[in-house]
């Protein structure tokens, strides 16, 4: 895995940079953690896992955790780049 770690939420389509996996994990909240795809500097496919998460009002909302996978996505990377900087561009 190489840093920087890059965070896409789907939803906005806001690109987050972090210069740490560690950084990467405190900078996703535990609601928009099906909304994220993250990946390292190289296109490596980090999975976004949401562990302790209990139902109801006051419910714990869960801690996020960063599992980097096997897979490299360098075009899938290259795509979400681009469509932020394109979503910038208005």
């Amino acid at each position: 895995m190489k840093e920087p770690i890059l965070l896409y939420e789907k939803d906005s389509r806001d690109v987050t940079v972090c210069k740490t996996m560690s950084e990467a994990e405190a900078s996703i909240e535990p609601p928009d953690a099906d909304v994220c795809e993250v990946f390292d500097a190289e296109g490596l496919v980090i999975h976004v896992r949401l562990e302790g998460k209990v139902a109801g009002f006051f419910g714990n909302p869960g801690t996020v955790k960063l599992e980097p996978s096997e897979v490299k996505d360098s075009k899938r990377l290259r795509t979400v780049i681009l469509a932020y900087l394109h979503a910038c561009t208005y």
